[in-house]
């Protein structure tokens, strides 16, 4: 499973870690929203690794 966040969302970022999501990524500046340059940082949650 791929996630892509905000790079500047913290509190998005340490709740997928807390899922399981590991960093695999980062693409600097892709966007401008308000003047202000985005990132986006890729994380990926490997489904075997599911527990129920």
């Amino acid at each position: 499973m791929i996630a892509a966040v905000d790079s500047s969302n913290a509190q998005s970022i340490a709740l997928h870690e807390k899922q399981g999501f590991k960093i695999v990524g980062e693409l600097p500046n892709i966007a401008n929203k308000f003047s202000r340059s985005l990132g986006l940082t890729l994380m990926q949650l490997s489904l075997d690794k599911i527990q129920e």
